[in-house]
Order: structure tokens, then C-alpha cells, then sequence
């Protein structure tokens, strides 16, 4: 045998390929022999044949390439092979070679790659003496990069050794690694995007390489709980999961989704399955595996897997994916954890053992519900139905579970864990809404009530409750329920609601009215409930009555106006401790706005509805609480209501209470710009009801002690409302003492003159700052003061008519305007009439000679000018114009006389 090897040996180091040809044949035709192939090849090692097989492939003669793959591939079958220093060379030699033929595209890179993808899988885990690792990546990349001009075997062979190293526990964590994988696995998924059929050579890629990643992650994990030296590859290993789950999400479970041709691609379907089985076989943590579960049941898969379960080896798969999907979607939904006798482990043993017997279509489903005495696989099936109709919705099959579902509710005698009870509570649900003959079931009644009972011996009963619109549907259908369960309900509905599920809540409601009562309850007792939420539910109360209210029908307002007195003298009471919260009383009030009361018939007790709206205004401005600003605003906005929904009679009844016209006078001076706006509107609003009394001593302006800081402070504030109101209120003050000088009344505090000059500036501070909806009501009231009896008839306050009509402040507003309104235009007129043509001396507003022009008199012609030149947009603005230019032109031939008498 020495001389056999000898020989070959020299024919192999010849450069003559016909004869290194022939001894490489003889090698192989020699180790064909299975009887003599352990003493052939052993004789061949030792020989160091190895070696001598290397020379030709590093010279890289391309017609001996296959052969010397062949060869050495015999050869490595041989463990002595591996016991010596064989494998290294060979790999090295390998990895020389393959460099300069990837960059040259020859077609024999398929044959080196798989023998090196050979015999590094069969060295074992000990790669570092088998190979050199930092080579053996770069050549993986450069095949990646080079796939589109060589063979898919190739770039398959590259991904399986790189899969191999990712899989190996003993694989040395380096970046060279970490960057060689998320560079390719960055572009097999880039490969996919925006592709509606994925090819299953790519998803056989993929699949193999995001397992292994999975698995890399998984030994990171280990070893850093292990070694704390290692944490620094953490970031690294989380980065490496989330390309092994995009390459999971957007390729492989698509294309088990899509399930064409399954039997011509079964190998690529089975390899796509295993790869979404293997986040569960990996150490990620219980969340992780609970979302992704999420996920795939999100995208439909249960179905499918259901579907594929008949399936031979397909089946087994996709049975074992259901399985964990059940698990991890029963962790997660249904709280096995805490709520399932025995916890996950108790749930999981129990699930593997009835899924040995597992019905295999939807009539072994019912059969086994109806007749099983398994209570495991009756569980089992509760609880795969739940998830399979909560994502897989079918209208038509739907219904057929109803009655087996009945049968199951009656036959119960056992307790039932709550994670069933929630389950059954679905299923039914949302077959009771797709059935379409309720009635011929007839153990449905019975049923009911044996779920109703069975949530009653719950001690929480939130628990059995699904986010979805067929629990609403089925618990409201029927008088079986109590109403203590469909306020529960509702109240999990609110408290877990979002934009799509209150849009299903208002449309339910729309149409139940029951289901509307109960919603106003839970809106109006429930104080633990989020305000974001509260306010957006309380929406859907406007909009139905909106809704209502266009249809001529006013149940609600009705409901809630009746109501409403009863939780007023609730908030009221501080010793009630089930009284409305200050949150729900404010969006329960704004319910009430007068605009939502036009063509009604409201029937009110209104002297009892006034002193709780009163007691409760009261008690609000006394409590320091958050919603203290909102819920006086809207008090005092339903008490304006009520004052203009009610007679006369309620007046007394206000102005009896010192306690309520007291806080009033206070809210008078809010910081809050709303409340003082209200207050004084209320103020207004009361005034305004008593008019026609004649008995000066007993009005409502004699009850309080108003102040003129009442009227200052809100006129100074940037807010329109409350100078508007100071504004109206100024006007009503004014009138009240001019009765008093016709009626001869004496005043303790009448209007000082500091008081009245303050308002004449701040209203020409108003003015000057431009906005024409409080300015009209500014020109207005400085005419009224202009005309006012008190400056006549007090003689403390008749100087201040002249020092208002000459007042430079007021010239300066004159000769700057660019334009003049019609309140503008009425002040002119009688400023004209009364200062400027007047010929008494003390009041004139000329200078008192010719030579001697007052301030005024270039005013004038401003304004004669400014009016000429101006449009006007009614006939009633034209004939006031007309008629200052008429005074202006007086006033220029009474000075035009002076001057010829001199």
C-alpha cells in the first residue's frame, strides 16, 4: 500500500492533469468499496493524501475541481480525518481557493462551498480547529453579495454554514460574526419588500437564517446570566432578534398565509412553519412570546393552521404552532396565570393532553362539545373557539356552534375557571349575533341563565368581559340579564374604550334604550373613571341627543333634566358619600346648554331646582378641588338656564338666599375669566327679570353691595364676554339710579366721580384697541354716560360732562379713525348736538374767540372728511351720516359769523 501511495503522490504533485486526472479517479473508484473503504481510507490519511489532494485545488485547475471535492468529501467520512490536522488544511485550502473563484463567477463554487459546509457540520462544535472563522464569514459575504451570478446551491450552502456557526453554543461572539449576519439578513429582507409572492428558495433562506438567529440570541442570553463580562453583546443580541423577526414577519408567515400550491412547495411550507414555531423554542421571555403570538393571530393564522392540521407532516407542525399560539394568546388574554386552577404549567400539561384527541373539523368540534366527557377537551375547545372567532370571523359557520354551546352550559356541574367562563361568554355572544333563527334554539334560555349565574359567583366580574360589540349586543338582547351585569358592561366598555370602540358604543346606543340608561348611570356614579375618556363619552350623550333633538324627539334631554335635581342635592349633601363627582356633575350640566332645549316642553320644579343649583354654586366656591373653575362655570350656566326657563316667582326665592348673593358678588372678581363673565351675566340676567317692579327698596341691585371694582375689573381684561357684560351691567347700574332721581330715592353709595371717569377711560382704551364687536357696545355706553341724568342732577358730578366731551383722549380716538360704525356714528351725532353747537359758555367745546381754535375744530373737518369719503352698507347709516355733516356744517357758519361781527 506504501508504494500505491507513493506512487499516487507523484503523480499528483506532476502538473500534467491527464495524469493527476487519473490517480484522483483511482482514489475514488478505490474508496467506492464499502468493505474496504475504513482500511482504503484510513491507509490514505495517514499517508497524508490529504495534502497532496490540496496542491491541485490551490493551483486552482478548474476540470479537477469536482473530482477533488468528491475525493476529499470519501475521504472525510473517515472520523480519523478529523482527528488530524486534515480538516484544518483542507478548510484552509478551501477558503484560498474559493476567494479568487467567487470573484472570477466560476460554476465549481457550488461544489467547494458544499464541501465546506460538510465538513464543518461534521466537525462538530470545536470550529476553531476546524476552520478559521473570520475567513470562512467573509467568504459567506462575498457568495451574498455575488447570489445573482452564482447557483442558488451556493448561496444555500453559505446560509446553512452560517446558520451553523449562529447555532453553535461554543461560537467565539465577535462583530465580525454579528456583522456578517445583519448584513445579509438586512438584504434578504430588502430582497422581499414590496413583493406580493415570495419565492420559497427565499423563504427556505430566510427561515433557516432567522432560526439561527433566534438561537444565537438565545445563547447570548445564557451565557451573559452566566458571564457578566459578556453584557456588552446584549444590544447587539436584541438587534439580532428583531432582523430574525422581521425576516419571520414579512417573509415566512406571508407566505404561510398565502398557502398556494402547498403540496408542491410542502418542504418550503414545513421550513416556513418551523421557523414561526421557533421564537417558542427559544429563551425569549413570556411578553415577547405573548405578542408575537398576538401577532400571528392577528394575521389570521389559527384558521390556516387549523385548516392544515390533516395534513401528514404539515399537520404535526402546524399543530404544534396552534398549540403554542393557544398557550401564550390564553397567558396573555385570558390570565391563566393567576385565574386558571394550577397556573400556566396546570394549563399547559391539561392543553397537551387534549390536543392527542384534538377534533379535526368544525362537526368533530360541536360533536366533542356536545358529547365529550372530557372536561379538558371541552375547555380546550371553549377556549381555541374563543381566539379562532375573536380573529377569524366567518359569519356562516359562526352560527353552527351556538347550540353545542347551549348543551355545554347545560350540562355544566362542575366549577368552571373564569378563563372559560370569559371564553363561553364570547363564543355565545358572537354566535347569538350571526344566527339567524334565535328562536329555534331552545335551550338558549336555560343557558343564559346558567351563564348568568356562573359570572355571578365570580368575585370580580370585570374579568369575563371581551372588548367586543356582540357582548353588547347579546347581554342587552334579552331580559335574562340583570341590569347589575349590563352596568358592569358598560362600564368596562367605557373604561376601555378607544375612537372605534366609542363610534360601536354611540351607534348601540342610538338604538337601545336601555343600554342609554345604563351608560347615563355609569357616567354619573362612576368617579374612578379617566376624564379624557369621561369627556369623549359623554360626547356620544350630546350626540344622541342631538340626534334626537333633529327627529323631534327629546327622551334624553328629558331624562337627564328630571335627573338632574337629585344629583345636584346629592353633590350638595357632604355627608352623601356616594354624591356625583365634581367631573361628572360638570359634563352632566353642559348636557343641559340651552341650545339643546329649542321647540321642548320641559317640565321643571324650578324653585327646587334653583336652591340646589344655588346650595351647589355655593358649596363649589367654598371647596378647593381641580375642577373647581369648570363645574362653577357650568353651574352657574345652568343657572342662567333655569333663570330664563322659569317665571318671575324664583326672583324672591334668589334674593332671599344672602349666602348665594354673596359668593356671587365674590365670583363677580373670578381670575377666571369664564365664571366672572357668568356671574355678572347672571347679575344681568336677574336684573333684566325684575324690571316691572316698581318697589325701588326691594330690588336686586339694593340686596348686594356692589362695587364699582365689579365693573372695572372685568372691563380691564382681555376677554370680549366679560366687557361686554361689565359693559351691559355699567348700563343697567346707570339706569337704577336715574329711577331713583325720578322716584326722589336718597343713595348711600351713589356713583363717585373717580368711578365714572375710570369707566369714560377704560371705555376709550377699548376703543382705541380696535375690536369693532366690543367697540359698538364701548361708543354706546360712552353716549349714555354723556346723556345721563347723574351729571345733571347730582351737583358732585355735573363738571364731569365737559372734561368727558373735551377729554384729548377721546380727540386723539377721532382724528385716528379711518372709519365710523353706526354705535360710533349715534355718539357723534349727540356729541355734535349737545358740546359742539351748544351755546352755553361752560359747555362749549370751541375756543371761546376766533383767533383761538380749541383742540377740537381740526376734528371736526376730520370727521366730516372721514364720513364723505366712507361706504355705507344700509340707508339708516347714510341718513345719520348726512345728518353730522349737516352739524358740522352748522358749526362752520356759526364761526364763519363770529368772524365777520369781529
Amino acid at each position: 500500500m506504501d508504494a500505491i501511495t507513493i506512487k499516487l503522490k507523484k503523480m499528483l504533485l506532476s502538473r500534467n492533469i491527464v495524469f493527476q486526472d487519473k490517480c484522483i479517479q483511482f482514489m475514488i473508484r478505490s474508496l467506492k468499496d464499502p468493505k474496504q473503504f475504513n482500511l482504503i481510507s484510513k491507509a490514505y490519511l495517514n499517508a497524508d493524501m490529504i495534502q497532496f489532494l490540496c496542491e491541485p485545488l490551490l493551483s486552482i485547475n478548474t476540470p479537477l475541481l469536482q473530482s477533488i471535492c468528491l475525493c476529499i468529501w470519501m475521504l472525510s467520512k473517515n472520523n480519523i480525518f478529523y482527528e488530524r490536522n486534515d480538516v484544518l488544511y483542507t478548510c484552509n485550502s478551501l477558503l484560498r481557493t474559493l476567494v479568487f473563484l467567487i470573484r472570477t463567477r466560476d460554476a465549481s463554487v457550488s461544489d467547494l462551498i458544499q464541501l465546506l459546509a460538510m465538513i464543518i457540520k461534521k466537525g462538530g462544535t470545536n470550529l476553531q480547529e476546524i476552520c478559521n472563522i473570520p475567513q470562512v464569514l467573509t467568504i459567506i459575504k462575498m457568495i451574498f453579495t455575488n447570489s445573482q451570478n452564482l447557483p442558488a446551491r451556493c448561496v444555500m450552502n453559505s446560509i446553512s454554514i452560517l446558520t451553523y456557526f449562529l447555532s453553535c453554543p461554543s461560537i467565539e461572539l465577535s462583530n465580525k460574526l454579528y456583522n456578517t449576519s445583519m448584513s445579509i439578513s438586512k438584504a434578504i429582507c430588502k430582497s422581499v419588500t414590496g413583493k406580493c409572492i415570495i419565492d420559497p428558495h427565499v423563504v427556505d433562506i430566510a427561515s433557516n437564517l432567522s432560526s439561527s438567529l433566534l438561537r444565537l440570541y438565545s445563547t447570548i442570553t445564557k451565557r451573559v446570566l452566566i458571564n457578566n463580562n459578556l453584557k456588552k453583546h446584549t444590544e447587539t443580541a436584541k438587534l439580532l432578534k428583531n432582523v430574525a423577526w422581521f425576516m419571520i414577519k414579512h417573509i415566512s408567515l406571508p407566505f404561510v398565509l398565502k398557502s398556494l400550491n402547498i403540496n408542491i412547495y410542502h418542504k418550503s411550507y414545513q421550513k416556513g412553519i418551523k421557523n414561526l414555531i421557533s421564537p417558542f423554542r427559544e429563551s425569549l421571555s413570556t411578553s415577547a412570546r405573548q405578542n408575537i403570538a398576538s401577532h400571528y393571530a392577528a394575521s389570521r393564522l389559527m384558521s390556516i393552521l387549523y385548516e392544515l392540521i390533516e395534513y401528514n407532516k404539515t399537520g404535526i407542525l402546524a399543530e404544534e404552532l396552534l398549540f403554542e399560539m393557544l398557550c401564550y394568546l390564553s397567558s396573555a388574554y385570558l390570565e391563566i396565570n393567576c385565574y386558571w386552577p394550577g397556573g400556566f404549567d396546570m394549563f399547559r400539561n391539561q392543553m397537551v393532553w387534549s390536543f392527542k384527541s384534538f377534533p379535526k373539523t368544525p362537526k368533530d368540534l360541536c360533536f366533542a362539545l356536545t358529547n365529550s366527557t372530557n372536561t379538558d377537551i371541552r375547555h380546550s375547545i371553549i377556549i381555541f373557539m374563543y381566539f379562532y372567532l375573536l380573529t377569524c370571523s366567518n359569519i356562516e359557520n359562526e352560527s353552527i356552534y351556538l347550540e353545542p354551546m347551549c348543551d355545554y352550559l347545560c350540562s355544566i356541574q362542575n366549577e368552571v375557571p373564569t378563563p372559560v367562563i370569559k371564553a363561553i361568554l364570547f363564543n355565545i355572544s358572537i354566535c347569538f349575533v350571526s344566527h339567524h333563527a334565535i328562536n329555534a334554539i331552545s335551550g338558549l334560555a336555560f343557558a343564559t341563565e346558567k351563564l348568568v349565574g356562573l359570572i355571578n359567583s365570580l368575585q370580580i366580574i370585570d374579568l369575563v368581559f371581551t372588548h367586543h360589540p356582540a357582548l353588547l349586543y347579546f347581554l342587552f338582547a334579552t331580559n335574562v340579564i340583570p341590569q347589575k351585569l349590563q352596568l358592569k358592561l358598560i362600564k368596562h366598555w367605557v373604561q376601555n374604550s378607544d375612537e372605534i370602540s366609542l363610534i360601536e358604543l354611540e351607534k348601540f346606543c342610538l338604538n337601545n334604550h336601555k343600554a342609554k340608561l345604563c351608560l347615563l348611570d355609569v357616567l354619573i356614579n362612576e368617579t374612578n373613571i379617566d376624564t379624557n375618556k369621561l369627556q369623549k363619552v359623554f360626547n356620544i350623550i350630546k350626540k344622541i341627543i342631538t340626534v334626537e333633538n333633529e327627529c323631534n324627539e327629546h327622551k334624553t334631554l328629558l331624562i337627564i333634566w328630571d335627573m338632574l335635581p337629585i344629583h345636584l342635592g346629592s353633590f350638595c349633601c357632604t355627608e352623601n358619600p356616594k354624591r356625583i363627582g365634581a367631573t361628572n356633575l360638570t359634563f352632566l350640566l353642559n348636557l343641559t346648554e340651552l341650545c339643546s332645549l329649542r321647540g321642548v316642553n320641559i317640565s321643571i320644579n324650578e324653585h327646587r331646582s334653583i336652591v340646589y343649583t344655588m346650595s351647589s354654586i355655593i358649596k363649589s366656591h367654598q371647596s378647593t378641588f381641580t375642577e373647581q373653575n369648570s363645574l362653577l362655570s357650568s353651574l352657574l350656566q345652568h343657572f342662567l338656564n333655569l333663570i330664563q326657563l322659569s317665571n318671575n316667582d324664583v326672583l324672591n326665592t334668589i334674593k332671599k338666599n344672602k349666602d348665594f348673593l354673596c359668593v356671587l358678588e365674590n365670583l363677580c372678581l373670578s381670575e377666571n375669566n369664564n365664571i366672572c363673565f357668568l356671574a355678572i351675566n347672571t347679575l344681568i340676567q336677574l336684573c333684566q327679570l325684575e324690571q316691572e317692579e316698581t318697589n325701588m327698596e326691594h330690588k336686586l341691585l339694593y340686596s348686594i353691595t356692589l362695587k364699582c371694582e365689579y365693573v372695572l375689573n372685568a372691563m380691564t381684561r382681555l376677554c370680549q364676554n366679560c366687557i361686554i357684560s361689565s359693559i351691559t351691567l355699567f348700563k343697567i347700574i346707570l339706569q337704577y339710579f336715574e329711577e331713583g332721581i325720578c322716584k326722589s330715592v336718597e343713595f348711600y353709595e351713589a356713583p363717585t366721580a373717580d368711578f365714572l371717569r375710570s369707566i369714560f377711560v377704560q371705555l376709550e382704551t377699548i376703543i382705541s384697541q380696535g375690536l369693532d364687536c366690543v367697540s359698538n357696545h364701548a361708543w354706546e355706553c360712552m353716549t349714555i354716560i354723556l346723556s345721563t341724568k347723574l351729571l345733571k342732577h347730582l351737583q358732585e358730578l355735573s363738571y364731569l360732562k365737559i372734561q368727558f366731551a373735551t377729554d384729548p383722549w377721546l380727540n386723539f380716538i377721532l382724528v385716528n379713525s379711518k372709519f365710523f360704525d353706526e354705535r360710533c356714528l349715534e355718539f357723534l351725532n349727540f356729541w355734535f348736538t349737545h358740546f359742539v353747537l351748544n351755546d352755553e359758555e361752560s359747555f362749549t367745546i370751541r375756543g371761546l374767540k376766533v383767533l383761538c381754535p380749541s383742540l377740537f375744530d381740526n376734528t371736526v373737518v376730520h370727521i366730516s372728511v372721514t364720513i364723505i369719503n366712507q361706504v355705507y352698507e344700509r340707508s339708516e347709516l347714510m341718513s345719520k351720516a348726512k345728518f353730522i355733516i349737516h352739524l358740522a356744517n352748522i358749526e362752520k357758519q356759526i364761526l364763519a359769523t363770529k368772524w365777520i361781527r369781529m
